[in-house]
C-alpha cells in the first residue's frame, strides 16, 4: 500500500526531529492536532516555533498567520536533509547545488548560491585550502 499524504507528513515530521536533534537542537513536539508541529531550542536558548513542510522541489507556503506568529517552515527534503526557512515572506524554490570550497551537495534557496555555510564562504574568500577529497 503506497503511503497516504498523512504517513508522508508523519515521516517528514520525525526526519525533521532527527535533523534538529543532531544539530544541536532540543526538539519537542505537538502531541495534538493544533499549533505548532514542533519547537525547538537551539544550544544558546533560542526558540523556534516549526511548521514541518515535505519538500519536492520548491517549498510550501505557511499562513499568514503563522508568519504574523513568527512560525517557520521547516523543509524536508526527499533524501532527508532539511531546511529552516528564516524569511518566510520571500517566495521561491530551492535548488540542488555543489559548495564550490567542500564539494558537497547541499540545497540552496537561491539560484546563484555558491557555499554550503557561511564557513565555506569565508574559508574560500580568505585562500585557504578545501579538506583532500
Amino acid at each position: 500500500m503506497a503511503p497516504t499524504w498523512k504517513h508522508q507528513g508523519a515521516r517528514s515530521e520525525l526526519v525533521a526531529c532527527v535533523w534538529l536533534l543532531d544539530n544541536g537542537y532540543e526538539v519537542f513536539r505537538n502531541v495534538s492536532p493544533c499549533g505548532d508541529d514542533l519547537v525547538a531550542i537551539s544550544a544558546e536558548g533560542e526558540i523556534i516555533r516549526l511548521d514541518v513542510k515535505t519538500c519536492r522541489g520548491t517549498y510550501q507556503k505557511i499562513t499568514d498567520n503563522q508568519i504574523k506568529n513568527s512560525v517557520l517552515p521547516i523543509h524536508v527534503m526527499d533524501d532527508g536533509t532539511c531546511v529552516i526557512e528564516h524569511n518566510p515572506k520571500g517566495r521561491g524554490g530551492f535548488k540542488r547545488a555543489k559548495c564550490e570550497f567542500c564539494g558537497i551537495d547541499f540545497w540552496g534557496r537561491k539560484w546563484a548560491e555558491r557555499f554550503c555555510s557561511d564557513k565555506c564562504r569565508t574559508k574560500y574568500r580568505t585562500g585557504k585550502k578545501p579538506p583532500e577529497a
